[in-house]
């Protein structure tokens, strides 16, 4: 499928520490090697093998994949030392990812908002203070609650929360007008009055009020092109303060909703650029 696209996504791999971690399941170093190997045509960045609350485990994976002739992202987990970016930066690394903030989250949002601190905050404001200072770009796993995002430089973020909405019955969405996320539950009325952001998306909004076959679809398409608005948002609010842009990747390990994303991108860039001579 990537070969027939006109656009080809930047696709960013994670090694899957996260939910390895409350699965309970090992990730194969030699595994994790031989895919990015295999795939590496099409990936454009891949993160070490993190291994949540084990640094010294991590920094193994890392040396143990460098031995084998790769080059992973560098993971930084919450709770261990800032002072880790320099170590990464001596050995010429200058993009790293930060990890083990999911957990975080309902902690550093009510204190963004109330404008007080807390421990990840606090963690959070040192890394990028040193990332500041050596030039290094930092990725946020897990991090696109927009309090989070906008409160800080990131170079980009991932989160598998676009793909969530319809799981969970509820519809998440940018608003075009107001430059702000919306939160609606799927079937509730209030839906309509969202109207005037929802159509541009290129969905209606009745398909929210009833369920149809046609509904999870749908959420997908609305969400996939509500985070592509947002981040043009936030680069236009950063092209105005003269700050680095921002890349939002779209994770997710169920293929049907990949190949779903990529369709909808591949169907959007044939209209817009004419189809694939462009």
């Amino acid at each position: 499928m990537m070969g027939e696209m006109p656009y080809r996504p930047r696709i960013f791999v994670d090694s899957g520490g996260f939910t390895a971690s409350y699965k309970n399941v090992t990730i194969s170093v030699e595994q994790y090697a031989r895919y990015i190997r295999k795939h590496s045509s099409v990936i454009d960045i891949y993160a070490n093998i993190d291994e949540i609350g084990n640094q010294a485990l991590t920094l193994r994976n890392q040396l143990k994949m460098e031995s084998m002739g790769l080059r992973p992202l560098p993971v930084i987990h919450f709770g261990t030392k800032p002072e880790e970016i320099v170590r990464y930066h001596k050995h010429g690394y200058d993009y790293m990812c930060l990890g083990g903030l999911v957990p975080q989250t309902m902690k550093m949002v009510p204190a963004i908002r109330a404008g007080r601190k807390c421990e990840a905050l606090d963690w959070l404001d040192e890394c990028h203070l040193i990332a500041k200072e050596l030039g290094v770009r930092l990725h946020g796993f897990g991090c696109t609650t927009w309090d989070i995002v906008t409160h800080y430089p990131w170079a980009s973020i991932d989160s598998a929360s676009w793909a969530a909405g319809y799981m969970w019955g509820a519809l998440m969405f940018w608003d075009l007008k107001h430059s702000r996320w919306r939160l609606v539950r799927a079937r509730d009325p209030r839906i309509m009055k969202y109207g005037y952001t929802i159509r541009p998306y290129g969905v209606k909004p009745t398909a929210f009020i009833r369920d149809t076959a046609e509904q999870r679809a749908d959420m997908l398409q609305i969400s996939i092109w509500s985070w592509l608005a947002a981040q043009r948002h936030e680069n236009v609010e950063r092209l105005n303060k003269s700050e680095n842009q921002i890349t939002v990747f779209l994770a997710e390990v169920v293929r049907d909703n990949c190949e779903y994303a990529m369709t909808l991108i591949n169907k959007q860039c044939a209209e817009v650029t004419g189809g694939a001579n462009a």
